[in-house]
């Protein structure tokens, strides 16, 4: 049942992942054209990041306090927590110029570091190049890229942790420690932290990604 699932991770992963690419890579040229600083929806103050392109069952919300609507505009506190529900999305821009897209079924933190956890579901990102990294959390992986486009993905039941390359280069490491990769463009990493008793445990390997 585990490895149907991964199989079904791993399908749902690429077939969103072209999709959300399209659209965290014209938002990304169109932020580095100056075009969306004209756009007050997606202005962007010190320490925050905000919501611009939320659509269907999307909540946020900042420490204990109960999730509310996420709508185009929205400030987001330097800590916060993000989800969505069946067929719904968001993207997210932050203060450094990085873009965020947040798949169906997903629950997103961001830490005061402004690192983003993926706690379940999937995001896709295009960071912007810099000496600072931009970095995304799974329970089981850590990912760091500047300057690439990326998606991360998490299956909460299964403990799999999947990292796919579009552009650039992103370093995938363990959080147990104990392996470090880098993933080029074209290939993706998949990590399954607890398999079930009869499989042996093997450490991540970088492939190609399928067509």
């Amino acid at each position: 049942a585990k490895h149907d699932r991964s199989g079904k991770m791993k399908r749902i992963l690429f077939s969103w992942f072209k999709m959300a690419m399209k659209t965290v890579a014209i938002a990304a040229a169109a932020a580095a054209t100056g075009v969306l600083a004209l756009l007050p929806c997606v202005a962007v103050a010190a320490g925050e990041a905000v919501g611009a392109d939320p659509f269907g069952d999307v909540g946020r919300k900042s420490g204990r306090e109960p999730f509310a609507p996420l709508r185009t505009g929205d400030p987001l506190r330097k800590t916060f927590t993000v989800r969505t529900g069946n067929d719904s999305a968001m993207l997210l821009r932050t203060e450094r110029g990085a873009w965020v897209r947040v798949g169906a079924n997903s629950v997103v933190r961001r830490d005061d570091t402004g690192a983003f956890r993926v706690m379940a579901g999937q995001v896709w990102a295009s960071s912007p190049p810099g000496k600072t990294a931009f970095t995304v959390e799974t329970p089981s992986a850590n990912v760091a890229a500047s300057g690439s486009t990326f998606a991360v993905g998490y299956d909460l039941e299964t403990d799999q942790s999947m990292v796919s390359v579009l552009r650039g280069t992103a370093t995938v490491s363990l959080r147990s420690g104990g392996w470090s990769g880098t993933a080029k463009a074209g290939q993706f990493v998949q990590y399954l932290r607890n398999p079930a008793s009869n499989i042996r445990l093997r450490k991540p390997e970088i492939a190609a990604q399928p067509d």
